[in-house]
């Protein structure tokens, strides 16, 4: 399998697996008022070395951020 620009197979290699965790939350504080949480890639995993479009990983499948948190509020009236 290869991702990216293919210009001949001689360079394709076989790549490590990789499994990340992702976490979400929510909240109902009162009828219109709730609290969502998210958070992408909980352990700050690394990907694997794969070489995809001159980068050392595939942008396809890995969020160069790593680990990312999010709080959202929401208020209905």
């Amino acid at each position: 399998m290869s991702a990216g620009t293919v210009y001949g197979t001689e360079h394709d290699r076989e790549v490590d697996s990789y499994l990340w965790f992702d976490l979400t939350a929510s909240y109902q504080l009162t009828n219109s008022l709730r609290i969502n949480f998210a958070g992408r890639n909980i352990f700050d995993k690394k990907p694997p070395l794969a070489v995809v479009d001159q980068r050392p990983y595939d942008s396809s499948r890995y969020n160069a951020a790593g680990r990312t948190f999010s709080l959202e509020v929401q208020y209905e009236f």
